[in-house]
């Protein structure tokens, strides 16, 4: 299957998933800037008439449908891997602060083989608490998710010069960098920091949520799960903002009773497409620093600048 076949294949999916009609989707493209994904071109990229997609229309259409430009390529399925199946009505995440249950998240973790639930190495454990950004151990766990599979790697590894060594040694003897993949139910209620009415309401400031300042960043953290309903119920399990490394990529903290419900698990290396797809979003394509880790990543780089049907 070419790339744009398999991008019109996943838009009209997704956007069915959603109940959207075409023209309910080329207004949403519109609202995020876009004027070239009319409905009339949204027809015909699922029809097959029209045989390419602009990077540009690529990044507005997975912004839209809250997927990754790699998910629409078909680089990335569950675990990270290259798939090509199409999703049901229960796999497109609504618009909106609370994730439905079919709502993908993404972390870097050591994964320890034969760890036991719960603790250091296993994908059901959150990590140590304490030194992270929202971390308030004496009131409750938090996981640190991503929306997008290269969030969760740029969130790992961004600051850092070498991917590839930092891949080859981990904090826990006989562990490796994997990428776990989640889901959270969908009655979940995330504060969404990326509106300014949520951060006016609670005298917060852009810069105090993205700031390295971990005593500020777990105080509103503290603040935020410590508000309360009418009935004296908390109201808030998480919060949602935006990564450190790129605006639009999008973060969850997860503080809620229940762990995320764990899909797959898969082994990172400096050629996996997520980590590829995070250098390219940060423009460092030395992260991946092996040779073929390098030729994937200017190939995927092509396929993203400009992506049409093959002869």
């Amino acid at each position: 299957m070419s790339a744009t076949r398999q991008i019109a294949d996943r838009v009209r999916d997704l956007r069915s998933a959603r109940r959207w009609s075409a023209r309910r989707l080329a207004e949403e493209c519109a609202r995020a800037g876009s004027t070239s994904l009319t409905r009339g071109t949204i027809a015909k990229i699922e029809s097959g008439v029209r045989k390419y997609v602009t990077a540009d229309e690529l990044a507005v259409l997975a912004q839209v449908l809250l997927v990754s430009p790699a998910e629409l390529l078909g680089y990335l399925g569950e675990g990270g891997r290259h798939n090509q199946a199409r999703p049901t009505a229960n796999t497109a995440p609504p618009v909106g602060t609370r994730p439905s249950a079919s709502m993908r998240v993404y972390r870097v973790f050591p994964h320890l083989p034969g760890a036991t639930p719960g603790s250091p190495g296993h994908p059901l454990s959150a990590g140590e608490q304490g030194p992270g950004r929202l971390d308030n151990p004496g009131s409750y766990r938090i996981w640190y998710l991503a929306l997008e599979p290269e969030a969760a790697i740029a969130e790992a590894f961004g600051d850092l010069g070498s991917w590839e060594e930092k891949l080859s040694s981990t904090p826990i003897p006989g562990s490796y960098w994997a990428l776990a993949t989640y889901q959270l139910d969908d009655d979940i209620p995330l504060l969404d920091l990326d509106d300014a009415r949520n951060l006016q309401a609670r005298g917060l400031r852009p810069t105090q949520v993205i700031e390295r300042n971990r005593a500020a960043t777990q105080s509103w953290a503290l603040s935020v799960y410590n508000e309360r309903n009418d009935r004296g119920a908390r109201v808030w399990q998480g919060v949602r903002w935006w990564s450190y490394q790129r605006p639009q990529w999008r973060i969850i903290g997860y503080w809620g009773d229940r762990s995320p419900q764990l899909l797959a698990v898969d082994e990172l290396a400096a050629t996996h497409p997520a980590v590829l797809q995070a250098a390219i979003g940060l423009r460092f394509p030395r992260s991946a620093a092996s040779p073929d880790a390098r030729r994937d990543d200017l190939e995927l780089s092509s396929d993203l600048k400009h992506v049409s049907v093959e002869p």
